[in-house]
């Protein structure tokens, strides 16, 4: 590898092998607590990380040692997560926020398909996240998904800053949104990501994506940022009016797609989210889990409005950067 830290020669998505100590152990079940404590899990978390550190290029090891050096950008940072009632991991991924070591400065659930007793146990759990400064509950009526959730909160709720993106079954290293700012910062990014903990029942998985995901994804158009592990330029978000949110799933694909064209896209070369892959979710259900037919046949057509833009790109034409499909207002 090079001393440039975009000059990744990864262009996808890929699995790794790390020897860690015995200590670390990502049990499954899909509970990544189980008996032991957050603190447990973060010490462990660490283990991983300082192990894959050692494989790292000195090169790559500066770059890291320059980044966490770099003055935190003052920009407000809105994180909102997308719920529906079907798990009992809220508390979690909550627990994982209060406890980093850069907080964002608002935390704003959304609750789909909103019931009042829904409400009132969000209520509860979010009551009891200390260090941040707003919080907000906001209902919805109906099942809409995560995309047009999103679009509607950031259009109406969030006016300029970043967007830290957040599943409502996942847990963030405690230093995930500071070295993500840090990373940002110094090699002026629009979307920072990071690597991933995949766990799916008793298989544990580590993911590491491309560093420069902007080179990868103009080479071709793969999987190559993990999405809800992303921190986001809300101009960014503006000028590409949103995600694409007609269909509940597949619309992370169809934005960068889209944002390769005129963004920085980077991936922070450490393990900073861990992933529940679970059966009842978009991602893992046999009708819109990867693999299926409807998300094939989305990625399809995504991938041909990349190829389109690739065209009018080598032709000098104006590119057109809108989503894909597009919905109204549902609140």
């Amino acid at each position: 590898m090079s001393g440039s830290i975009f000059k990744s020669r990864i262009f996808n998505a890929k699995e790794i092998e790390i020897e860690v100590a015995a200590t670390c152990r990502w049990d499954g079940s899909n509970n990544l607590l189980g008996s032991r404590s957050f603190d447990d899990l973060v010490q462990e978390w660490g283990v991983l990380n300082k192990e894959f550190y050692k494989i790292l290029p000195d090169c790559l090891k500066a770059k890291l040692i320059k980044s966490s050096s770099t003055p935190i950008p003052k920009s407000k940072v809105s994180c909102v997560i997308p719920y529906l009632d079907n798990h009992c991991y809220l508390n979690d991924a909550l627990l994982g926020i209060a406890s980093q070591t850069h907080k964002p400065d608002m935390v704003i659930i959304a609750i789909d398909n909103c019931t009042e007793i829904v409400y009132e146990k969000v209520k509860f759990i979010l009551g009891m996240l200390g260090g941040i400064r707003k919080k907000k509950i906001i209902k919805f009526k109906g099942f809409n998904g995560p995309y047009k959730m999103l679009n509607q909160i950031y259009d109406e709720h969030v006016d300029d800053g970043l967007l830290w993106l957040h599943d409502s079954d996942d847990i963030s290293h405690p230093n995930r949104l500071e070295l993500q700012l840090g990373f940002m910062n110094t090699h002026r990014l629009d979307i920072c990501s990071s690597f991933e903990i995949s766990i799916l029942n008793k298989m544990t998985r580590y993911i590491q994506y491309p560093l420069n995901a902007t080179r990868s994804l103009l080479s071709e158009p793969g999987h190559c940022m993990l999405w809800p592990g992303s921190l986001i330029k809300k101009t960014l978000w503006d000028s590409l009016r949103g995600c694409s949110d007609k269909h509940k799933f597949g619309a992370d694909t169809e934005f960068q797609l889209r944002a390769c064209f005129i963004s920085r896209m980077g991936n922070y070369p450490a393990f900073l989210y861990a992933r529940r892959k679970r059966s009842n979710s978009l991602t893992g259900s046999k009708e819109t889990g990867h693999g299926s037919w409807c998300r094939e046949y989305l990625n399809s057509l995504y991938k041909a409005d990349y190829y389109f833009r690739q065209m009018q790109k080598s032709k000098g034409l104006d590119i057109d950067l809108k989503p894909r499909f597009s919905s109204g207002s549902i609140l």
